[in-house]
């Protein structure tokens, strides 16, 4: 199989993250994404296709520094990497909630659930 994986490690939800701070009543979820180029030959990602899916089934898109942190990372082939995406949450909805990926390569994008 060819392609890139990624693969919720753990996730963790915190009200400060490397010093700032989400806004009032909401919570930063913290997720250790893997991602592992399956190719033969390297390849570069610009971004982590995930979103959290809340306790109420709201989505939520990840919020810098994620775009900074992956943007023209370089996957070696067979490797695996550590990335950590950020998402900022209503406090009351993080818990239940779930990390989501959509899959790039097929022609529609299609959201699977790997993790939570």
């Amino acid at each position: 199989m060819f392609g890139i994986d990624y693969v919720v490690g753990g996730y963790a939800v915190r009200r400060a993250v490397d010093g700032r701070r989400a806004d009032r009543g909401h919570v930063f979820v913290v997720a250790d994404v893997e991602v592992t180029n399956r190719d033969d030959d390297p390849t570069t990602i610009h971004a982590v296709p995930a979103f959290f899916v809340a306790a109420d089934g709201t989505e939520h898109p990840p919020v810098p520094p994620e775009d900074w942190l992956v943007y023209g990372m370089r996957l070696l082939p067979q490797v695996r990497h550590h990335v950590r995406v950020l998402f900022e949450v209503p406090a009351m909805l993080a818990p239940g909630g779930a990390v989501r990926f959509i899959r790039t390569e097929q022609p529609a994008p299609q959201r699977l659930h790997l993790a939570s």
